[in-house]
């Protein structure tokens, strides 16, 4: 914007980095461009723009198979809206099989969504996906939209498998069940599958071309340089990618006074050593005198002059000067006008100037006047809220020639005052209980969205309890929701997971701490898999006997395999054949069957065995009993052998 009067004033160069103006950089989840990370991959399903159809009121996702651990970060899907709609982003997790119902682990809410015909984002997040596990990812608007389907497309981190929506569900529901193999709806996704940054990037501003330039004032520019990172900027003419001569490299504050009077944009420049660190740009802009207003010398006079002006005072542009969301006890807007005004603040009640909306105990407090603008002080009230300002065209403000304002200004931006501070309102186990598994998940769920989660250990404010060895290894955030994975170490009981506000470090946006402790419930029943019979250490049985060999198990998940092994003579242990019941059974008894035996039992989480069983068989045949049966079974041969010689005799007899 430019300001008359040879002020000195602030322009920013973009409210939003825009997406297309950055290289090898992304803008991160609170808006700041950072390098991106390496393995990136923009996948796109289901192009189309002629198949489509129009639904109100529902939810509607592709369902894909993760077939690699990778992280997604960015969701867009592709609408066209005949009239503004309200529009969120959602993305659900499900089990190792295509049917098995899907839980809301983030959603986004974009706001209202203007006429479009293209692709609506959910900008940057960073949500974890697991491999082996399927993720249902789309979105949810309130009023008519147009969706677009075709068999186009594929995924770099897995596989499509097909489609999952809700009727009347917006906004997105918890859950979502009964996914169909059908097209896939149009959609783009980017995911990551590495850790490290780009060793360089760059992000560009939009052209700055002042109407009214007398000089250019300073740099300023808000930048994050961690170890082994750098950010500088340079001056950029309005074409090309050179910089103005002498304008490299600068740092926040650099004088701008020697910089030629024509349009520039700005050039930041990312580079890190450190793969695991990138510099960060949270914002940025320069300053610059605007050129004062001209002056005509009538002909017939040297001493009069007039200035051209056919036009009332008016509001320009109201700008707030305090973050917001805020929780500040007063905050600040600027007020601009087209020309320079008098009679504003003089002194109160400022009837000219009014608080907008409902805030009880929201009042003028203070004005400070300049020449074409105004800064106003407002009491918040201390409630939370829309706080506005309205000026109104009561005559009070009037320009050089008395004329007042010719009509009231109440288009300007609202503070969002906000005096609740976050909560945990819901702490979801995301995996099943009871179970033996090395790491389990929870889901925690905020008020609003917050920052300040800590990524690292020891991640403060947030531990689990009731198991000694368990504790936090990793917390993914994103938005108002985040990811806690715990391992649960090898005891059996109850775990859960607790967030202790007084050590949290998160804050919601006008920097409220958490409010209160929270604690999961129901807990996760831990029970890993432990021997509850098995067989004695030594058994002795004869040839010829019956004999079961019984264990039992308790604990872990099903299904569960068993396997019994068996090791003769010293030999390694191998799997008995048929041998895959908690008992073993040997109807009958052989020397064969000595030796040492153990069974094996195991789920998807562990595996655990017997101490071994020793065999031990006594072979009757070397026992007395043993020899008699030996002497019978020869009579009975000597017996057999008479009977043949006799029935021989008998029939030659019969011939002659």
């Amino acid at each position: 914007m430019a300001y008359a009067g040879g002020m000195d004033r602030r322009a920013q160069a973009a409210g939003a980095f825009a997406e297309n103006t950055l290289a090898n950089a992304v803008t991160d989840p609170e808006g700041r461009v950072v390098l991106a990370q390496t393995g990136i991959r923009t996948d796109t399903v289901g192009f189309a723009v002629y198949y489509s159809r129009a639904f109100t009121g529902v939810t509607r996702c592709n369902v894909f198979k993760a077939e690699e651990n990778a992280v997604l970060e960015q969701a867009e899907f592709f609408l066209r809206l005949d009239a503004p709609s309200p529009v969120e982003i959602a993305v659900y997790e499900g089990g190792p099989e295509f049917n098995s119902p899907y839980t809301l682990v983030f959603s986004r809410n974009l706001g209202m969504i203007p006429e479009t015909f293209g692709f609506v984002s959910s900008g940057a997040l960073e949500l974890p996906l697991v491999a082996g596990r399927h993720y249902a990812v789309g979105a949810s608007w309130q009023n008519s939209a147009r969706i677009y389907r075709e068999s186009a497309g594929g995924v770099s981190f897995g596989s499509f498998q097909g489609i999952i929506g809700l009727d009347n569900a917006y906004p997105a529901p918890a859950t979502l069940t009964g996914p169909d193999t059908a097209l896939p709806y149009y959609m783009r996704l980017r995911t990551r599958s590495g850790t490290a940054h780009a060793a360089a990037g760059t992000c560009v501003s939009p052209v700055i071309a002042p109407s009214s330039l007398e000089t250019w004032g300073a740099l300023t520019c808000g930048v994050e340089t961690p170890p082994g990172t750098a950010l500088a900027v340079d001056i950029l003419p309005e074409t090309g990618e050179n910089p103005v001569p002498g304008f490299a490299g600068l740092a926040d504050g650099a004088s701008l006074a020697a910089l030629p009077r024509q349009p520039v944009r700005l050039r930041a420049r990312l580079s890190t050593t450190n793969a695991a660190a990138t510099p960060a740009l949270s914002h940025w802009g320069v300053s610059w005198k605007a050129e004062p207003g001209g002056i005509i010398a009538g002909p017939w006079s040297n001493t009069v002059h007039s200035i051209q002006d056919g036009t009332p005072p008016r509001v320009t542009q109201i700008t707030l000067l305090d973050p917001s969301p805020t929780r500040a006890a007063q905050v600040r807007f600027r007020v601009a006008f087209n020309k320079p005004v008098f009679g504003v603040g003089d002194a109160p009640p400022f009837a000219d100037l009014l608080p907008r909306g409902e805030i009880p105990g929201a009042a003028v407090l203070a004005v400070e006047a300049g020449d074409s603008f105004c800064d106003v002080t407002v009491a918040t009230g201390g409630v939370s809220g829309a706080l506005g300002l309205d000026v109104l065209a009561t005559g009070g403000i009037r320009d050089h020639l008395d004329r007042p304002m010719a009509a009231d200004y109440t288009g300007g931006p609202d503070y969002a005052l906000d005096f609740i501070p976050p909560r945990v309102t819901e702490i979801v186990p995301l995996d099943p209980s009871p179970t033996n598994a090395p790491v389990v998940r929870w889901r925690v769920q905020f008020s609003e969205s917050v920052t300040g989660v800590p990524a690292a250990p020891p991640f403060a404010g947030f531990a689990v309890e009731g198991l000694t060895g368990a504790a936090v290894i990793s917390l993914l955030h994103g938005g108002s929701s985040c990811v806690v994975s715990a391992a649960t170490g090898g005891r059996d009981g109850a775990l859960r997971l607790r967030v202790r506000a007084a050590e949290c470090p998160l804050a919601d946006a006008a920097g409220w701490p958490l409010a209160e402790d929270a604690l999961s419930a129901p807990p996760y029943q831990m029970a890993h898999l432990r021997w509850t019979q098995t067989p004695a250490g030594e058994i002795r049985a004869k040839t010829g006997d019956f004999l079961r060999l019984v264990s039992a198990a308790a604990g872990g998940v099903e299904p569960k395999r068993w396997q019994w092994f068996h090791n003769a003579g010293g030999k390694a242990f191998l799997p008995v054949q048929g041998g895959v019941f908690p008992a073993l059974t040997l109807s009958y008894v052989s020397t064969r069957d000595a030796g040492d035996y153990y069974c094996e039992v195991g789920d998807t989480h562990e595996t655990i065995h017997t101490p071994v069983t020793r065999l031990l068989v006594e072979n009757t045949l070397d026992a007395p009993g043993g020899l008699w049966l030996a002497v019978l079974a020869l009579l009975a041969a000597a017996a057999g052998a008479w009977r043949l010689r006799r029935t021989k005799r008998s029939a030659e007899e019969r011939i002659f």
